[in-house]
């Protein structure tokens, strides 16, 4: 059951086995490499479920079913927009405060957030209740007899985005603190249970509000858990409406509009796209259009998982200014996002016909979409490594005007690429898609060498170009497997993962996992050859 919470007061639970946080590693870099590991093993429930939830629905229900499912998703997403990005200061605060000792500042400015987010969620409520009777009138031509359907999912998936809004103050106490193994753990357990729920629900042969209802049930047990877990990581935390005062919920406000406006960007480039394309085409056009770009934002979430680690980090480290660890992150951190993408995004174009129908059927295959989708938005993905540390020092201001700018030209590009020209899905993918790859691939780049006195050749070269460089075979080893192989694209697939794994296994062991990682591998398979050879 999830506590009841005055906004007046958050009193303070029991703290049997309060954590022993390392004074020496304020900054979370001793636990980098383990929150990353955490991050990525939580990831893996919402990538199955990923894969599961879509073909169960589209199986139960119909494909416009589930593209009423993804628009529905799409109109919540908006009220995301109500934080006015205060959420994504929090744990920024947190780190910086604890880095410091200054006690009485964090719980200030953790009261004041707790103030403006209670409010927040209250008036996400009415939106939702708004938008679950406006939406469906207003979409009546292109939802149909699904309309009834369209309400309930948007009031109970608005209900459980304010929850999520209220309880993220936790959340970001948790992160603010380094505990991203807990936070991701409360993330990944939530959701299967909802998941779990949501399957038996289509086997019972119920609709889309009864899954809305069961994952809002879902979010109602996250957020318990999150309250409870915030106080047991941060013992000297205190969030009362007393310590809350209007100046630093004004500068937390200031901070958070810096990352408002590329969150305003992201709704242009995903949930507006959605829109459009239920408009001019369909509910399941949305469905097939959704379906390729699901994967590859599942390779930005990846990557975001590693990044959202360096907000904290990059933080604790400004306060202790340390500038040239903050210099090498940067380089290194890109580096990573850079072995992270590409090789799902050179799996994507090379097999992503044979993927769709391996995952979907036959009425998902479009080879060519998946293609646009995957190197559209290569560069950005990279990037947010860049991004996340950006935002932890308080310098991503202009990255975000600039992306608010682009993404404004790539939705009214969509608009007249499905109205006026009528081109259809894939040219459609061209134009939300290629002004922020371009804008990322140079831009972006620009500008972090120049704000942190970091050598561009020396960027490039290290982040950017010998990673790519080493993923060469990798690439050769997929495209000669699928030429050798065009009769049989499933039999490539196979055989390709097989080889491509392999050969992608000998350059992450040589250039990519840590030093540390290795070590622990090693040791592992050691106790583990000793205990087989005595049998014990």
């Amino acid at each position: 059951m999830v506590q009841k919470t005055s906004i007046m007061s958050v009193a303070q639970p029991p703290n049997p086995t309060a954590p022993q946080d390392t004074v020496q590693d304020v900054s979370g870099r001793g636990r980098m490499v383990q929150n990353v590991l955490g991050s990525w093993g939580a990831q893996c429930v919402f990538i199955v479920a990923g894969f599961i939830m879509p073909r169960m629905i589209d199986g139960h229900l119909g494909q416009e079913s589930l593209g009423i499912w993804d628009f529905g998703w799409s109109v919540v997403a908006y009220f995301d927009l109500v934080s006015l990005g205060v959420i994504g200061s929090i744990n920024r605060y947190v780190a910086m405060h604890r880095a410091t000792g200054n006690l009485d500042a964090l719980n200030r400015t953790i009261s004041s957030v707790f103030c403006i987010l209670s409010v927040v969620s209250a008036f996400v409520v009415l939106l939702s209740v708004g938008a679950a009777v406006a939406v469906p009138q207003f979409a009546q031509a292109r939802v149909g007899a699904h309309s009834q359907e369209v309400a309930w999912v948007i009031l109970f998936l608005g209900l459980a985005s304010a929850l999520q809004t209220w309880s993220y103050i936790f959340a970001g106490v948790l992160t603010g603190c380094h505990h991203w193994r807990i936070h991701n753990m409360i993330n990944a357990g939530g959701y299967a249970l909802a998941v779990t729920g949501m399957l038996i629900a289509l086997a019972l042969g119920c609709g889309l509000g009864t899954l809305a209802v069961v994952y809002l049930f879902g979010e109602v047990l996250r957020a318990g858990v999150r309250f409870r877990m915030a106080y047991w990581a941060c013992p000297d935390l205190k969030v009362r409406m007393g310590l809350a005062d209007w100046k630093t919920a004004r500068g937390m406000m200031h901070f958070g509009s810096k990352s408002f406006v590329p969150q305003v960007a992201e709704l242009l480039l995903n949930q507006t796209v959605s829109i459009l394309i239920v408009c001019y085409l369909g509910a399941a056009a949305l469905a097939l259009y959704s379906r390729p770009r699901s994967l590859v934002l599942q390779v930005r979430t990846l990557v975001y998982k590693m990044a959202a680690v360096l907000t904290p980090a990059a933080s604790s480290l400004q306060a202790l200014k340390s500038h040239a660890d903050i210099a090498a992150l940067v380089i290194k951190a890109t580096r990573y996002g850079v072995f992270l993408t590409l090789p799902l995004t050179i799996t994507f174009v090379v097999f992503g016909g044979p993927l769709m129908q391996l995952w979907m059927g036959p009425r998902y295959d479009d080879s060519a979409l998946f293609m646009i989708l995957a190197i559209g938005y290569a560069s950005f993905i990279i990037q947010v490594p860049a991004l996340s540390i950006l935002t932890g020092l308080n310098i991503h201001g202009q990255p975000g005007l600039v992306n608010l700018a682009v993404s404004i030209g790539a939705a009214g590009a969509v608009a007249l690429t499905l109205g006026p020209l009528k081109l259809g899905l894939r040219w459609m993918a061209v134009a939300a898609t290629f002004p922020l790859a371009i804008t990322y691939a140079v831009y972006l780049p620009l500008y972090t060498c120049r704000r942190l006195n970091i050598a561009f050749d020396k960027y490039v070269q290290m982040a950017v170009l010998d990673p790519l460089l080493t993923l060469i075979p990798f690439a050769a080893c997929l495209v000669a497997v699928r030429l050798a192989l065009p009769h049989n694209p499933r039999c490539a697939l196979f055989i390709g993962g097989v080889l491509g794994g392999m050969v992608l296994g000998l350059v992450y062991w040589r250039k990519v996992l840590p030093g540390s990682l290795k070590t622990a591998i090693r040791q592992r398979c050691t106790r583990m050859s000793l205990s087989f050879v005595h049998g014990t």
